[in-house]
């Protein structure tokens, strides 16, 4: 379950960030990664155990590799010097994403996943400026 504090905080740093930067996604890619944003503020752990590639390999659903793309979304735009400091590029990290949310297409909202492999780029950039921008406002 959601808390809802969270996803109208992440909601009011996307829109001040969007006013800052002047850079925006599509709506139903803003409302996704805010709610993921917020998904991720209960979790304990975030990076996935085994590793990501073991992971990959492993994916056996929709729904198992629609969360591993999450966590890419997640390490490349909130966590980017993760990446780097365990020797792996965030390019990795976006590729990875791409392919998880596209399998993901198959059985689940397929424009969004779809879009969300698409734009990983973009999406990550949206996301990392929302998530930065609290370091501006504080």
């Amino acid at each position: 379950m959601l808390d809802d504090h969270y996803v109208d905080i992440f909601r009011d740093l996307a829109t001040e960030a969007e006013a800052r930067t002047g850079f925006e996604i599509p709506a139903l890619l803003a409302q996704y990664t805010i709610l993921m944003l917020a998904d991720h503020m209960r979790r304990t752990s975030w990076h996935p155990d085994p590793s990501f590639t073991e992971q990959y390999l492993q994916l056996d659903s929709s729904r198992s590799a629609k969360l591993l793309a999450d966590e890419c979304l997640f390490i490349t735009s909130v966590f980017p010097e993760y990446a780097t400091r365990r020797g792996v590029s965030i390019a990795y990290y976006q590729t990875l994403g791409e392919a998880c949310y596209s399998r993901a297409a198959h059985d689940l909202n397929t424009e969004l996943f779809q879009d969300l492999s698409n734009y990983f780029g973009a999406v990550s950039k949206w996301t990392r400026n929302v998530v930065h921008n609290v370091v501006h406002l504080y």
